[in-house]
């Protein structure tokens, strides 16, 4: 799967390279700020108990 992906991004042109770059970056971030978001809301749930 990862050398899949690898031999998709050997195969583009640079401006591809980085939108795609790009949207991985997003996805990064958003996946961070989702996790931190679900761990505060666990313990907030906790404390009220």
């Amino acid at each position: 799967m990862f050398e899949f992906i690898l031999d998709i991004f050997f195969k583009m042109t640079t401006f591809e390279r980085i939108i795609a770059t790009f949207f991985m970056l997003i996805f990064f971030i958003a996946l961070l700020v989702f996790i931190f978001t679900y761990i505060k809301v666990i313990e907030s749930t906790k404390e009220e108990e």
